[in-house]
């Protein structure tokens, strides 16, 4: 069985400010018009810009010149990004090379402190020319960076949080923006944080806390196992389960990871059918006649997809794809890249229910 999923790139809206506006302006006057701009809806800057090529800059045959070209290209178009002359600052986290393609990671700080999932990739030729800039730069942080609890005291709230003994970790503060869930706040966008990684015989965890409350704002396990089977190539034609290790999981229970996280939708699209693989053990080894394989299926193979390609394209930051199985009938696969996060749904089909959801090799 073949599914076919149609993305089609976003346009610029109405929602994007004035400057932006005449930001993308001068930037397609400068560079050519083929490029396409696809933006986060909540931070309302700049998700993706591809299509095309920006014009070679000869200074990327100076010293660090790759980072100067990527410092240069943020600065002139900072209006397209909302990115303010003070107080907003990058950082390089990495550089690397890649089948002739230069990728440069910088990380977006706030008066010195890191902002968390706040960075852009760009991707460039040898000649400085860019053909890509992806991740996402938070705007209009304002809030205040000194802490009320120390370094010492939040280190001390995550191992009471996580019942373990004390534990020895660096805790750096970070701005938390509050979209990414967590700990509820009901005005702030921002929180300021204490990021932190424990490591004990019992597991590792990566955790924040907030630097103001010492409330818990995030904990998630870095070590997980989970296994389960999977179809390896189309069913139809090969029916045969392989057991797989599931990787990338932030949680062993359930099939959420760093890329993906699956829902079952059991043949309606009406949220309130929706259920979720939950196996505490993280074995997830259901057989062909469980309605839940298939979430496992797509666990496994979106998974290996994405991380695939934000490995190859060298990309620092990727959001999440929440993907539906069995959602309805109708179609057979699609996608809302509108949707935040952004969605695939699989269906079953007009006349022919799906058996399993996998690759065709």
């Amino acid at each position: 069985m073949l599914f076919f999923i149609f993305l089609s790139p976003l346009s610029l809206r109405a929602q994007q400010s004035k400057k932006q506006m005449e930001s993308v302006k001068r930037f397609k006057e400068a560079h050519g018009t083929a490029w396409t701009i696809r933006w986060h809806p909540g931070a309302r800057t700049p998700s993706i810009i591809y299509g095309s090529k920006t014009k070679p800059d000869q200074e990327i045959r100076s010293f660090n010149g790759d980072e100067k070209v990527s410092r240069k290209f943020l600065s002139t178009f900072r209006d397209l990004f909302k990115i303010r002359d003070v107080h907003d600052e990058w950082v390089l986290e990495k550089k690397e090379s890649y089948a002739g393609m230069k990728y440069i990671d910088l990380a977006q700080t706030y008066r010195g402190i890191k902002v968390y999932s706040g960075s852009y990739t760009l991707s460039m030729e040898g000649d400085g020319g860019i053909r890509t800039i992806a991740g996402k730069f938070y705007p209009d942080i304002d809030i205040s960076i000194k802490p009320k609890i120390t370094s010492t005291h939040s280190l001390q709230k995550a191992c009471e949080y996580l019942k373990i003994p004390a534990s020895p970790a660096d805790p750096q503060l970070v701005i938390y923006p509050t979209e990414l869930g967590g700990l509820r706040y009901y005005d702030e966008m921002y929180a300021l944080a204490y990021e932190m990684n424990l490591s004990t015989q019992e597991g590792s965890w990566h955790v924040l806390v907030d630097a103001i409350s010492g409330d818990i704002i995030q904990s998630e396990s870095t070590v997980c196992h989970a296994s389960g089977n999977v179809y390896m190539k189309d069913p139809g034609n090969t029916p045969n389960l392989t057991q797989v290790t599931l990787l990338r999981p932030t949680g062993q229970s359930k099939l959420e990871g760093q890329y993906v996280r699956v829902y079952n939708h059991n043949g309606s699209s009406e949220n309130e059918s929706v259920t979720q693989a939950t196996e505490p053990s993280g074995n997830f080894l259901y057989n062909a006649a469980n309605g839940k394989l298939d979430e496992v299926n797509v666990y496994y193979h979106a998974d290996k997809y994405f991380h695939w390609f934000v490995s190859t394209f060298g990309l620092a930051n990727t959001n999440y794809f929440n993907i539906d199985v069995h959602y309805g009938i109708g179609w057979n696969a699609w996608a809302n890249p509108d949707a935040n996060p952004q969605h695939l749904r699989f269906e079953d089909g007009d006349e022919i229910k799906a058996r399993g959801l996998s690759r065709k090799d």
